[in-house]
């Protein structure tokens, strides 16, 4: 270092000290102008960056310094440096892939894992498919469990259905539970018209969870595609009465107007789906269906039905009075259409058919990750960014709380050991904050979490390799000791 930077750091050291953190920090710009590669002027520039809250250009200060260590192989200092990087931007995706590999070269295996998880995460994120893949088979090449779903994933977003479904399946292998990979595994086999494998799954997912009403909606799909319109019908009449006793009404609407797809002349879902758009307040809608149910049983012969035909005009005529259409028909039906019309009666909502298979729901069901996928007909396929937005409506209410609500629920799930349940509410917080350095510290630890449930269960089974490692293995679980304590 030469003299000149010498005096020009004592000056920004004694800028620093009396407090003048502006002149200090241009002063110490100035000397990597003419140092580029002066580490105390990028140390100390990064820690005033940070303080300012400036966390962009701590960030890069920061990676500068572990790029630095990283090329001169000093890796214990690299990681120090990139574990700030990822605390000031979670999502850093080269500092996280350089961490990840120090991490296996020191032979650190588990906090590898987890990176590479995060990463596979960040990269589907981006849809960058070829990088998640990548990650995710070196998170999976570490024995990790979770990777399988999101290669999963991967592969679903990539249309290639038979190797989704051949990763959920093996994700399901040890946590038979988990909703989401069951969905998903149910939408592959569907999209690969594996007909009797998606209705099994779909059934499969019902028995734990009866309210999940877009994993019903895809077993009307498939009972559809079956060619089984009974039940099809009923599964789609099911999810409608089920999204309106939510308020989803709009959605409710969307079914019936899959089941007319199909099914255009039950009068049952056509009652249904008038009895909906009146209560919702689409009285046009509703005059309309009621209209139309009026004309399919005036084709009928029996007085039952003509009698019918004459309830659904009145109907009419309690939305609008003054429809010509619905008075004219009733005239020539003999109805004196000039007294008063009658009071308009409460809608009669018929209670949601029984899910397939039995209701009783199985112990600790995981919870199913935000936003709802919304199923098609076998005539239409679904957005993919609906798709990837599954929730249960007997989870949708997490949607409506705000972030520290969840973020008290996920805590308490946490405490209690329901760490996936957990892990899908801080998804959800991940969501609104993706920046948020305790968000992503705390699934980072869920993460790790999971992993020793997982390695718990296998050690049991596993042959031991070594005793004394063994020995220090189960010293550090027991402990809850992580290797890169060392820092």
């Amino acid at each position: 270092m030469d003299e000149q930077v010498k005096q020009k750091l004592l000056e920004a050291d004694q800028l620093a000290a009396k407090g003048e953190v502006d002149n200090a920090i241009a002063a110490y710009e100035a000397i990597i102008t003419m140092d580029p590669r002066n580490a105390e002027a990028f140390t100390k520039l990064a820690g005033f960056y940070e303080t300012k809250g400036l966390k962009d250009k701590a960030a890069e200060k920061y990676l500068f310094l572990a790029d630095a260590y990283y090329d001169s192989r000093l890796y214990k200092g690299a990681l120090k440096y990139y574990q700030k990087v990822i605390e000031l931007n979670p999502e850093a995706l080269e500092a996280r892939i350089k961490a990840a590999e120090i991490y296996v070269v020191q032979d650190m295996e588990r906090e590898a894992k987890i990176e590479y998880l995060v990463i596979s995460e960040l990269c589907l994120k981006n849809n960058d498919l070829a990088r998640a893949e990548e990650f995710c088979k070196k998170s999976i090449g570490l024995k990790s469990i979770e990777a399988h779903y999101l290669l999963g994933q991967v592969y679903y977003t990539k249309e290639m259905w038979s190797e989704a479904a051949n990763e959920f399946g093996e994700l399901l292998r040890f946590k038979p539970n988990h909703s989401q990979a069951l969905y998903h595994l149910a939408m592959a086999d569907f999209k690969a018209h594996k007909i009797p494998e998606a209705i099994a799954t779909c059934e499969k997912v019902l028995k734990a969870n009866p309210g999940d009403v877009m994993i019903r909606q895809v077993l009307a799909s498939a009972f559809l595609q079956k060619g089984d319109q009974a039940e099809a019908m009923r599964e789609y009449l099911g999810c409608a009465d089920q999204l309106m006793q939510v308020g989803k009404l709009d959605d409710a609407g969307e079914i019936y107007q899959k089941i007319f797809a199909f099914a255009p002349n039950d009068l049952e879902a056509r009652n249904r789906a008038a009895a909906l758009y009146e209560k919702s307040g689409n009285t046009a809608a509703a005059v309309k269906e009621y209209m139309f149910i009026a004309e399919l049983y005036g084709k009928g012969k029996l007085d039952t039905d003509k009698q019918r035909a004459r309830e659904a005009l009145q109907k009419v005529l309690a939305i609008d009075p003054g429809s010509k259409e619905a008075m004219e028909k009733l005239s020539q039906m003999g109805v004196d259409v000039s007294a008063p019309p009658p009071a308009r009666l409460p809608v009669e909502e018929k209670p949601a058919p029984a899910a397939a298979g039995p209701a009783e729901p199985e112990p600790e069901a995981p919870a199913p990750a935000p936003a709802p996928v919304k199923e098609v007909t076998a005539a239409k396929a679904p957005a993919k960014e609906k798709e990837e937005e599954h929730v249960a409506v007997s989870d949708a209410k997490l949607l409506e709380l705000d972030s520290e609500e969840l973020s008290i629920m996920a805590d308490n799930h946490m405490k209690q050991g329901f760490f996936e349940k957990a892990l899908e509410i801080f998804r959800i917080l991940k969501k609104r904050e993706p920046r948020n350095p305790v968000i992503n510290k705390k699934m980072h630890e869920i993460y790790r979490l999971i992993d020793l449930q997982v390695e718990e269960v296998s050690d049991r089974t596993a042959p031991r390799v070594g005793a004394a490692a063994g020995e220090e293995v189960a010293a550090d679980k027991k402990a809850g000791r992580s290797r890169i304590s060392y820092l």
